[in-house]
């Protein structure tokens, strides 16, 4: 696995001098992790993909010119996404439910082999026979993340969402589409929209724009092909938080849901909120334009993404796909030989490992979600175990913060994917 870093091919061969033993075991990793998977969906009746259910019924109703907001679309669930991702949907309507069980589980099971491979990109490695070993390697320990296992039981689109912004945001990116990927992902759901702003705080202007005219374009789509809806949804419905669920579910892992669990209310207040809300997004931004100046692409994005996860009033666990992107960096690392970064490693998956803590709800249809859904008499348990993804957001951005200044302090060379940056990060 050649890197543009450094001579890492080197440093590969020394550590896994066989490569196609690191190539076989890193596929059995994998193959192991979808079979462990899948007896567990089988086993414990996890077979739900509630959400295509929800993505399906809100394209049929498209199709059959009913009102997609006026009432719940499957089993009591409402259609809480744009006009413009209805639309999207439509293509699922093609297609038994059973048939979509099949199909979207093997696109989220291969999701994050994709996910992994782009941000060895970003590092800097060259596609090659270590690289993909390496990716079949660590996306079997990604598939076990608590936010990614959840996306594939529940038939989510979150890793497709990520899949798209990784393309825009690519080192050294320069396609003319660039800011498409964002603008369509803003469009289905709409925390995206803080790319937007990360295009504009890092310079990338014509990437912002391109992303704003593509948002224009869906809303324009949707108005024109389902006009009745989009009156309603742009009309203010999309603020409403209440239609996706209650804020104080232990599964909402952002500051509004720790807020409200703490306090024991339905919603915090609206001041408090914004101002930890905004605080968090500001300080998330301005590490990854530092991160961005400093060759550390993947870093920047996943900061943004993080913080878009703790600014949502509603962030469900399965939103926090970009803990694959902090897994593949802490293996980037201890591949470097830096010693903090195998037990940092180990930690992040111990606490972001799929533990089948409680029992699947099954009238809800909610799945084990690990550590969160962890229930105790002690206040400070609660405080810990429901609020974790918060906590360990907190963990990164001191992280972040720590590194960087390292970097820039040239403790350590930062190894960006062209030449060394270092230089230019101080003097910006």
């Amino acid at each position: 696995m050649k890197s543009y870093r450094r001579n890492a091919a080197t440093d590969l061969e020394r550590v896994f001098p066989d490569r196609i033993r690191v190539a076989v075991f890193g596929v059995a990793i994998f193959t192991l992790a979808v079979i462990g998977h899948m007896w567990t969906v089988w086993s414990k009746d996890l077979w739900w993909l509630i959400d295509t259910e929800v993505y399906r019924a809100g394209a049929e109703r498209v199709t059959a010119s009913l009102p997609l907001y006026d009432h719940s679309v499957y089993d009591g669930l409402q259609f809480t996404y744009s006009p413009f991702a209805a639309l999207c949907f439509l293509p699922l309507t093609f297609f038994s439910m059973d048939s979509l069980r099949f199909l979207v589980t093997c696109v989220n099971l291969a999701a994050p082999l994709v996910v992994v491979w782009m941000a060895w990109g970003f590092l800097g490695y060259r596609p090659d026979h270590g690289r993909l070993a390496m990716t079949f390697l660590v996306g079997g320990f990604a598939l076990w993340l608590e936010p990614v296992r959840t996306t594939v039981v529940l038939g989510q689109v979150n890793l497709l969402l990520l899949i798209l912004i990784m393309m825009d945001c690519a080192p050294h990116g320069s396609h003319r589409m660039r800011g498409v990927g964002v603008g369509i992902a803003a469009a289905v759901k709409l925390t995206p929209c803080i790319f937007v702003v990360y295009f504009v705080a890092t310079r990338q202007f014509k990437a912002a724009i391109v992303s704003v005219l593509t948002i224009l374009a869906t809303i324009m789509i949707g108005f024109f092909v389902i006009p009745g809806d989009s009156v309603k949804y742009w009309g203010g419905m999309f603020l409403d938080s209440r239609r996706i669920g209650a804020v104080t579910n232990a599964g909402n892992q952002s500051i509004a849901g720790l807020l409200s669990r703490q306090m024991h209310v339905l919603n915090p207040p609206t001041l408090l909120w914004l101002a930890l809300s905004g605080l968090t997004v500001v300080i998330g931004l301005a590490f990854a334009a530092l991160a961005h100046r400093c060759g550390e692409e993947l870093l920047a994005i996943s900061v943004v993404g993080i913080a878009s996860c703790l600014a949502s009033p509603l962030s469900w666990s399965h939103h926090w796909v970009w803990v694959i992107l902090l897994l593949v960096i802490g293996v980037h690392h201890v591949h470097g030989r830096r010693p903090w970064a195998a037990l940092s490693v180990a930690a992040f998956v111990m606490l972001f490992f799929s533990w089948i803590v409680g029992k699947p709800k099954i009238p809800e249809r909610t799945p084990p979600m690990g550590i969160i859904q962890r229930t105790s008499q002690a206040e400070w348990s609660m405080l810990v175990c429901n609020n974790l993804y918060v906590w360990i957001a907190v963990i990164v951005y001191a992280a972040t913060f720590w590194y960087l200044s390292r970097i820039a302090a040239k403790d350590f060379p930062s190894d960006p994917p062209v030449g060394d940056r270092s230089e230019e990060c101080l003097a910006q």
